[in-house]
């Protein structure tokens, strides 16, 4: 929603300033250059915003494609149903400002590596996207409990048939309303901007002898037990945050530079 107003707001003033300030754009107004500079204005201010990179990509790229789209006559449905399609997919992207992040396979398997030692694993992944890490735990012989939460509904529909047909659980919550008590593994793939509020949650909520795994995005304010990095094309890296008996996070180790898979 904050795209669509940013995309609103930005043409208003494009508009105000060729309508009523002719001197500066002398009528007939050229369409793409203003096209352009709609893009441009755009992209700009998300970046500025420090709104996530894919999203300051989609704010350049949504002008000329609407505009194309019309200029060769598509269909007025198709845009509409690609429209609603995005929206479903990117529910979070607008108001918590997380993006559709898919874990790989080799992510997938580093944290069945990882999670061997706590068996039985209770699992529950926090914003699981299209299920992809809940089905894949759910596979693991040491999983007793696979579980992911989503609210963007289309994912959520994905991810819940996908982690179904493998035996684990998708419910349409909110990450926020989860009890971390519950579990003994908390994995997440989320941004950079609800990692201190998770980070309070996890702190406050998390089981003795549990272990809360990031992937790509780090608390901030604590410094994580382990840093396994990830042998992928991108070297992702998951942070590991251990707690102990008393519930408290167990200190730094040495991290290895070693890819953990």
């Amino acid at each position: 929603m904050q795209s669509l107003l940013l995309q609103g707001v930005v043409f208003a003033l494009l508009w105000m300033s060729v309508r009523f300030l002719p001197v500066w754009v002398p009528p007939p107004y050229p369409l793409w250059p203003f096209v352009a500079a709609q893009s441009l204005l755009t992209a700009a201010i998300a970046w500025m915003l420090r709104w996530p990179r894919w999203w300051v990509v989609i704010q350049l790229l949504f002008p000329p494609l609407l505009v194309g789209a019309l200029a060769w006559q598509v269909p007025g449905w198709i845009v509409v149903v690609l429209v609603i399609l995005l929206v479903l997919v990117f529910w979070n992207a607008g108001g918590e400002r997380v993006p559709l992040y898919i874990s790989n396979a080799s992510t997938q398997r580093a944290l069945g590596q990882l999670t061997r030692s706590l068996a039985p694993v209770r699992f529950v992944d926090l914003g699981c996207g299209w299920g992809d890490v809940v089905a894949a735990m759910a596979r693991q012989t040491h999983v007793e409990e696979s579980v992911g939460v989503e609210t963007a509904p289309l994912s959520y529909l994905i991810a819940r048939w996908r982690a179904r047909a493998a035996g684990g659980i998708v419910l349409g919550k909110s990450l926020w309303d989860m009890d971390l008590s519950r579990f003994n593994v908390v994995y997440a793939f989320l941004s950079p901007q609800p990692m201190a509020q998770l980070q309070d949650k996890a702190l406050a909520e998390m089981a003795p002898n549990s272990l809360f795994v990031s992937n790509s995005f780090p608390f901030p304010d604590v410094e994580p037990s382990e840093i396994w990095q990830v042998n992928d094309r991108r070297q992702t890296l998951l942070y590991v945050y251990r707690f102990d008996e008393n519930r408290q996070l167990v200190p730094p180790e040495d991290v290895s530079d070693e890819p953990a898979y």
